[in-house]
Parts: C-alpha cells; sequence; structure tokens
C-alpha cells in the first residue's frame, strides 16, 4: 500500500511552466500537477528547499494561471535525465486563478480516467 500524504490529487502530464525571476525568465516542463502543487524538470541546480518562486502555468496558448510556489525538494539527475527535479507547492494563488486551475485539474483527471475505462 502507498501512503500518499498529499491533500491533493496529482495528474501526472507534461506543460509549460514559466519561473520569473529578477535575473531573466526560464521556461521548463512540469511532470504533474495538483491543485496544492507540481513537479519540475529543471536543468539548474540554483533553487534550495524553502524558496519561494513566481511560476506561470501555460494551461493553453491563451491562458496561464499565475501563483508563488515553494521549493519542497530535489532530485538530481539520473541516468534517465540530465534535469534536476522540484518538487513545488503553492502558496500563492489568487480565487480566480485557484478555480481556473481546479478545473482544468478535474478536467485532465476525467479524461485520463475515461481512456482507461476504454481500454
Amino acid at each position: 500500500m502507498v501512503d500518499d500524504r498529499r491533500e491533493h490529487p496529482r495528474v501526472k502530464i507534461t506543460f509549460p511552466v514559466i519561473i520569473h525571476s529578477p535575473t531573466g525568465d526560464q521556461k521548463i516542463e512540469s511532470v504533474d500537477i495538483s491543485l496544492g502543487g507540481a513537479a519540475i524538470y529543471y536543468s539548474r541546480t540554483n533553487y534550495s528547499v524553502d524558496q519561494t518562486l513566481k511560476i506561470e502555468i501555460i494551461l493553453s496558448p491563451d491562458h496561464s494561471v499565475f501563483c508563488d510556489a515553494r521549493v519542497v525538494w530535489m532530485k538530481p539527475p539520473t541516468q534517465d535525465t540530465t534535469r534536476y527535479m522540484v518538487g513545488l507547492a503553492f502558496t500563492g494563488i489568487s480565487e480566480d486563478d485557484k478555480h481556473t486551475l481546479t478545473t482544468y485539474i478535474d478536467r485532465l483527471a476525467s479524461n485520463i480516467s475515461g481512456q482507461q475505462k476504454s481500454i
């Protein structure tokens, strides 16, 4: 039995994420997402646990969600990848963006569930 302590279920999906910082924006990709956070691939090691990031989650070409996120863990590259994986917890998100993200995640979860049932 797997002990998943997350409050919100995660959906495995790859989508663009932009980290906005004073030194420049960096476009990366997600591994998964939930209403409470996301896992992302990142090629550099300059983030530290508990660091706060300003991120943009690109849901479609014409719609993004903006929030603050805290780095909760980092995993070094493995033999399968040359990039670090970073776990983020969303710490600041507007009610409108939270609603948009909830709708998006629910739709993804329904699509995935529907595909699994039809197999």
